[in-house]
């Protein structure tokens, strides 16, 4: 499937990575025959979510680009606070640890 997939797209041999990309991804969202299910649906537990989908059910492109612009400042915030907790969860784990210095030409 992969090379009539390339095949059909390419016009000249030496032009196939350009089309890998979405070919590749043309094969990983179509339903498998025995499992019933797409590659990107085993792996990610979902179905993906393309743009010809995505104007059905939620409104424009441009209205979503402007929800997740709002929702930027909230998702920073959250990150910032999930790096402190763990990076005080590292120190507290590492803290007493002895470093140990090796110096040009040690074995280790």
């Amino acid at each position: 499937m992969l090379y009539e997939g390339i095949a059909k797209l390419v016009e000249e041999v030496d032009q196939w990575n350009k089309f890998i990309q979405p070919v590749l991804f043309t094969y990983r969202i179509k339903e498998l025959r025995i499992s019933k299910q797409s590659l990107y649906m085993l792996v990610y537990e979902k179905e993906p979510t393309l743009v010809i989908d995505y104007k059905k059910h939620r409104g424009s492109i441009l209205e979503r680009l402007l929800e997740i612009t709002e929702k930027i400042s909230q998702l920073r915030e959250v990150t910032r606070r999930i790096i402190q907790k763990s990076q005080v969860e590292l120190d507290r784990k590492f803290e007493g640890i002895k470093t140990q210095e090796f110096q040009k030409g040690d074995l280790v």
